[in-house]
């Protein structure tokens, strides 16, 4: 089982040493909207051999 945490400003150099080093970027993977939208979607993260992980719960009507 994976162990997912919650997003804190702590994870910031974390997160940010996984998602400034790809390719791709794009504003979803920005630390600063991780952090903002992480109440409506409840994310969490978790590193899984040497991987960012992200886990989000999207409500579809």
């Amino acid at each position: 089982m994976i162990d997912f945490k919650d997003i804190t400003l702590a994870d910031k150099d974390l997160i940010t040493s996984y998602t400034m080093n790809s390719s791709r970027r794009n504003c979803d993977l920005s630390f600063s909207n991780l952090c903002s939208w992480r109440f409506l979607y409840n994310t969490k993260f978790a590193i899984v051999d040497n991987f960012l992980v992200f886990k989000f719960w999207l409500k579809i009507n």
